[in-house]
């Protein structure tokens, strides 16, 4: 299959990132990471069926960015797991890995 990417805008930058930390209990995922400016953020995906976490050499996306979010609107990954409520999203963060994350959804969460 095709993957469809379309670029997001989640309100912050995956770029240059660092101390990339996840969380998982409850169905709910938990990111926190460092931006460029070394300000903090967290981030909350809900009722999230699965998610990865790659070295960014492992994903094999040569029209994607990566330094930038995305909704992958088709995707293997998706068409095996996921239902039609749930959204594949992928977090490029070109200085540590890329996220993709089966959810409903996703927030900020200061």
């Amino acid at each position: 299959m095709t993957t469809e990417a379309e670029q997001i805008d989640p309100g912050f930058s995956t770029a240059d990132a660092e101390q990339v930390e996840l969380s998982f209990a409850a169905g709910q995922l938990i990111l926190r990471f460092l931006d460029w400016q070394e300000k903090k953020h967290t981030v909350r995906f809900v009722d999230v069926t699965a998610y990865s976490w790659r070295p960014e050499d492992a994903v094999q996306a040569p029209d994607q960015r990566n330094d930038v979010v995305y909704r992958l609107n088709k995707s293997d990954w998706r068409s095996a797991l996921a239902s039609e409520q749930e959204n594949h999203f992928r977090f490029w963060f070109n200085a540590c890995g890329v996220l993709d994350v089966l959810c409903t959804s996703f927030e900020r969460a200061e």
